[in-house]
């Protein structure tokens, strides 16, 4: 059962464009696997706050993603770190590079 929702990053920076930001279609099309999205989880109970994760990207295909979640959720609970999370570009709030592992 899923109990929390993904914002929809480009709905709300059209509906608030001067505080709500996303990242470019450009910046996005250029996602690989390893690099990082954040996303924004809403819980779908009312008296919960939600939550911005990272989630680590392991698959794309065009505007579809599969990405691990990268963050130990505070109030989304049933969520675990390393969780499989399906998301598209719609739902990406901020982006990282692949974190290096030759220790630069």
């Amino acid at each position: 059962m899923d109990t929390y929702i993904l914002i929809d990053g480009v709905e709300c920076s059209q509906q608030y464009p001067d505080t709500f930001h996303v990242p470019s279609p450009d910046t996005k099309d250029h996602l690989v696997p390893g690099d990082f999205a954040k996303l924004g989880f809403e819980p779908k109970r009312a008296d919960l706050p939600g939550e911005r994760m990272w989630v680590r990207i392991i698959e794309r295909d065009g505007d579809a993603f599969v990405g691990e979640l990268d963050n130990t959720p505070v109030v989304l609970k049933q969520l675990k770190l390393g969780e499989r999370i399906d998301f598209t570009a719609r739902h990406i709030l901020d982006v990282a590079p692949a974190r290096s592992t030759d220790g630069a």
